[in-house]
């Protein structure tokens, strides 16, 4: 027995030096399929994180206590084996070299709509599935030594690395060839088709793995691209380093790139036909509505005949097996035209403006508008023609529709007018206190509406009235504002607003004091503001004047006149009134005479 292992041991061996040169495989090796030239940038470990020590490994291998059930000899003679075969040099490594990527990357849909990446592994060597190739793997092949592979045990095939249908040393190889070989799980890769680089959009450990039998790890991972993508995975080690990529799953939902609608009129044979990309096989659902017939289909075009006059609404939804993409259409069968509306209803006088339609009914439809003599350019066939009229007032327009079914002629009416514009704002000044009315002198067309606003110096501080009445609160030259509007346009005027002070008589004085018989100068102390007109009237009618002659009242306009004072004992009244522009104010006085002057002889 220990004769022939050791010539199975010396087969083994050679093959394992053809095949890797006796040594582990570099562990910053990044293979990319020669049909894709997008690159992932590598992740290398640094050399101390994925060497083993030979020593070590041979220690943990002799250290190994056999399985219950398995003959001791036949437990030294597999660790001997595998102790011979094991290289000077051990690199852990993710699963890097021929064959070992993922090559069945796949997509499906779930019953809940839900998008799913899957793919397989099985790492070869790991027999007891721990996600690494150590010396703990001769133990699954101790278990079952000697057992050969059939059906009610074909989960053994993941032993059989010999694949001669039988557990035994040949399978040892396993072992050897991916020794150290480790998978702590994959990377998911995104990319734009058009891109050169692969992105990273997730990752899932090898944990998170279904272990389907025979150790075969089943992966997933959620997906929901919002166009055209490709994806892949890539095997990571507990170190990072990346090994081989998978196989290219090219994400390509349909898209409905155009569509031929049918239309005309009642019997005419028609096609419902769209151009849609996509990876096949691609599904088509046609729904078209009453108007025609047949009014589904599952067909990529479908002739139909059309029925039904009218207006009607269908939908194509395409699906494959990533997704489904739906679009909507009108169906018009044989309809006249008929304008609902035109806009707009009213224009500026002298500035351009653009009309439109809202017009329905079998395409092609031609139009023809007429706009009266008053517009440039009067007719028009466009369909939004631009049109400058020239003058106010109502004008009768028209628009005439046609097509192959019939037509349609729509009178409609364009009011233009001038935009508003202020001449002037009135009055200009007003008194402290006192209330005043607003007005604006204003050219263009009615009706307008205003906006006053006066800047915290009237009360009430703003109005919308045509012909505000307002209290002037603050004195001084003030600001003020006025917008008017109307169907045509908007102006504003910013103008000034004078508030002043009435006159305010403080104090009157005189030069004679008590003394009578003698001409005295009066004035005044006001306030108020300037120019002011004076009225003097001092009531000395009948008194004696000197000489024993009465006198007459006495008036003055001056600011401060001389009056002659009554050559009598008693009081003498008088008033005087101050004018200006913004009011008046008058006071009263009294001359108390109670000695006379005498003139010397």
């Amino acid at each position: 027995m220990r004769g022939l292992f050791i010539l199975i041991l010396t087969i083994i061996i050679m093959t394992l030096a053809a095949a890797c040169g006796g040594g582990g495989g570099s562990a910053d090796a990044r293979l990319v399929p020669e049909s894709d030239s997008r690159q992932v940038a590598p992740v290398t470990p640094s050399p101390d994180s994925n060497q083993r020590s030979r020593q070590e490994e041979l220690a943990r291998l002799d250290n190994l206590e056999p399985p219950e059930g398995v003959d001791f000899a036949l437990w030294n003679d597999l660790k001997a084996a595998l102790a011979a075969l094991l290289p000077e040099k051990i690199v852990c490594t993710p699963p890097i070299g021929e064959g070992k990527s993922v090559t069945d990357l796949d997509f499906y849909r779930d019953e809940e709509g839900i998008g799913w990446l899957t793919w397989s592994y099985q790492l070869q060597g790991d027999y007891n599935v721990d996600g690494i190739v150590d010396v703990d793997d001769i133990t699954p092949i101790a278990e079952h030594y000697g057992e050969i592979i059939g059906e009610e045990n074909a989960w053994l095939a993941l032993l059989d690395f010999s694949g001669n249908g039988i557990v035994d040393i040949a399978d040892m190889t396993g072992i050897a060839l991916n020794y150290a070989c480790d998978l702590a799980g994959f990377t998911v890769l995104s990319s734009d088709p058009d891109l050169a680089e692969w992105e990273v959009t997730g990752t899932v450990a090898r944990t998170e793995a279904e272990t389907l039998e025979g150790g075969i790890l089943l992966f997933s991972s959620a997906i929901e691209p919002e166009d055209w993508s490709d994806f892949a995975v890539l095997a990571y080690d507990t170190e990072g380093a990346t090994g081989e990529i998978s196989n290219v799953l090219e994400y390509r939902q349909p898209r409905i790139i155009s569509m031929n609608v049918p239309t005309g009129k009642v019997g005419d044979i028609c096609t419902a036909s769209a151009v849609v990309e996509g990876e096949e096989p691609i599904a088509y659902d046609w729904t078209l509505g009453n108007g025609v017939s047949p009014n589904r289909s599952d067909e990529p075009s479908v002739e139909v005949e059309l029925v039904q006059r009218g207006h009607f609404y269908g939908h194509l939804t395409v699906s494959n097996r990533f997704d489904e993409r739906r679009q909507d259409f009108n169906i018009v069968i044989g309809v006249p035209p008929q304008v609902t509306s035109v806009e707009p209803a009213s224009a500026t006088v002298g500035e351009r403006v653009s009309f439109s339609a809202e017009i329905s009914g079998s395409e092609p439809i031609t139009r023809h508008w007429n706009f009266g003599p008053s517009a440039f350019p009067q007719n028009s066939d466009e369909a939004s023609p631009i049109v400058e009229f020239d003058d106010a007032g109502m004008h009768s327009c028209s628009l005439s529709v046609v097509n192959e079914y019939g037509s349609y002629l729509f009178n409609f009416q364009v009011e233009t007018g001038y935009a508003p514009q202020i001449v002037k704002v009135t009055p200009a000044r007003g008194a402290y206190e006192q209330q005043v009315q607003l007005q604006a002198e204003v050219l263009g067309t009615g009706p307008f509406s205003y906006r006053w606003t006066m800047n915290y110096w009237t009360d009430p501080l703003s109005s919308v009235n045509e012909m505000p009445v307002v209290t002037l609160t603050e004195e001084g030259t003030q600001l003020g504002k006025l917008v008017i509007e109307n169907d045509y346009g908007e102006a504003t005027k910013w103008f000034d607003f004078y508030v002043g002070t009435k006159p305010r008589i403080f104090r009157i004085l005189w030069t004679s004091g008590t003394l009578g018989n003698v001409c005295a100068d009066f004035f005044t102390q006001v306030g108020g503001d300037h120019p002011m007109t004076f009225e003097w009237i001092f009531y000395t009618e009948g008194a004696n004047g000197g000489n024993d002659q009465p006198m007459s009242n006495q008036t003055s306009n001056f600011a401060v006149p001389s009056f002659l004072i009554p050559n009598e004992i008693g009081d003498f009244d008088g008033e005087v009134t101050v004018n200006n522009e913004f009011g008046s104010d008058t006071q009263e006085f009294t001359v108390t005479v109670d000695e006379l002057f005498e003139v010397p002889v």
